[in-house]
């Protein structure tokens, strides 16, 4: 019995301690080795599960994003509560209190918006884009116009004070691209196949705006109605809108770009520009400098740093 006892060994804490750890660590080292030791099928199942929480994300931000827009499109309908009263508005005639308590608390819907803009913009100065060059342009030309015409649309439903438009002289090859936009929802008057020069009825109002006229316009006036050449063409036809103002017998005039700022030598302003342009002279209270820097991308304007190498050279050369 005695013998029996003495082959018992008895551990010290500290190492039966040390003892426990290692187990677990052991353990641990085990449980890590299974999560390693991954079959291809989980593998590609936990990836695709992470792919699917990224794409869930993006979606979210993506949502985001998109509330933002919409809150901005549509942003000058927020004095108008409902179409009635854009109407009332109109015709001079003022809403009770009890009626405007009740119009804030309805939301409305999109078609609403929509009736809202088109009447807003028949109150808007005038805008033709005169669209009568389609034999003029290859279909890759009239495709980039009508994407342009799409663009002018869209700028005008984010100002504040929305313009007129009206397309002139679509024919049949724009018509069909300008469809794909879905141009049927745009607040924008559409003339197929008819010419502005047979519809308005006062030509006296007309201008035609073309870089080529000598008379530069130096404020714009509500009451008449200016136009502007419907064309991608990268100025392969020269003197175009000019001749054709010259022609018809109708005012013409130019933009004063050149007076306010630096374009680049290859710069070409599209139809969606110049629109731009207009409705943001109108935008900032008839200041062309801030409505040329707001319209014009940077890539098309010269840098400060170019103009004064270009006067530095000019002096040189004097």
């Amino acid at each position: 019995m005695e013998a029996k006892l003495d082959q018992i060994q008895v551990n010290h804490p500290d190492e039966v301690q040390l003892t426990c750890e290692n187990k677990v660590e052991q353990t641990i080292n085990e449980n890590n080795q299974e999560e390693v030791k991954l079959s291809k099928r989980q593998m590609k199942k936990q990836a695709k599960q992470q792919k699917w929480q990224e794409k869930q994300q993006q979606n979210k931000e993506k949502s985001k994003d998109k509330k933002k827009k919409s809150k901005a499109t549509y942003a000058h309908l927020e004095r108008f509560n409902n179409y009635n009263q854009l109407k009332g508005d109109a015709n001079g005639d003022a809403a009770s209190n009890e009626e405007k308590k009740e119009d804030e608390q309805k939301k409305t819907s999109k078609k609403e918006k929509q009736a809202l803009f088109k009447e807003l913009c028949k109150q808007g100065p005038k805008y033709i884009i005169d669209c009568e060059f389609e034999s003029l342009m290859n279909d890759r030309e009239l495709k980039s116009l009508s994407q342009q015409l799409a663009y002018c649309h869209s700028v005008n439903k984010r100002i504040q004070h929305p313009l007129n438009i009206m397309l002139s002289g679509v024919e049949e090859k724009l018509k069909s691209m300008i469809n794909k936009s879905n141009c049927q929802q745009w607040a924008v008057d559409i003339k197929y196949q008819d010419k502005y020069f047979d519809i308005v009825e006062d030509k006296s109002k007309l201008v035609y705006l073309t870089a080529d006229s000598e008379n530069l316009i130096d404020k714009l006036d509500k009451n008449m109605t200016y136009i502007v050449g419907g064309i991608v063409d990268h100025n392969r036809y020269k003197l175009l809108t000019y001749k054709k103002a010259t022609e018809q017998g109708i005012k013409h005039a130019r933009l004063p770009i050149r007076e306010n700022i630096q374009l680049s030598h290859s710069a070409v302003l599209t139809v969606n520009h110049v629109f731009e342009i207009i409705a943001q002279y109108y935008e900032k209270d008839g200041n062309w400098k801030e409505a040329l820097l707001a319209a014009i991308p940077e890539r098309k304007r010269k840098s400060l740093e170019e103009n004064k190498n270009e006067n530095n050279d000019k002096q040189e050369s004097e």
